[in-house]
């Protein structure tokens, strides 16, 4: 059951990826959504004796203070690139005192 949350935040977080206005956010969303989800199946591996004790945390659970701040800190971040908002940038040769619009994203419409 509580692999199956883990793979939903991964699913999620590339959800997010393919949703993000920009590279960075994107990429960034990716590698934080992995990193969380690669500490939780090490901890579970660790526990059922697959590999060798590493001392990791398991995220959203453990109690650990740093390690409760930092994978907030993570989840923080995904939903704020999830719910980032396209850059808007003036177009070359344009009147710089024109009203911009961001475009929109397709998979929204």
């Amino acid at each position: 059951m509580v692999v199956l949350l883990y793979l939903a935040l991964l699913y999620r977080g590339l959800k997010t990826v393919m949703n993000s206005y920009g590279a960075f956010g994107g990429l960034l969303s990716a590698g934080l959504s992995f990193s969380l989800v690669l500490q939780a199946l090490v901890n579970m591996g660790v526990a059922v004796g697959l590999g060798p004790i590493t001392g990791l945390p398991l995220p959203l659970l453990s109690m650990g203070g740093t390690s409760l701040i930092f994978t907030g800190i993570s989840i923080g971040i995904i939903l704020a690139v999830s719910r980032g908002e396209p850059e808007i940038r003036p177009v070359v040769g344009s009147d710089p005192d024109a009203p911009r619009i961001p475009r929109q994203n397709p998979s929204y419409a």
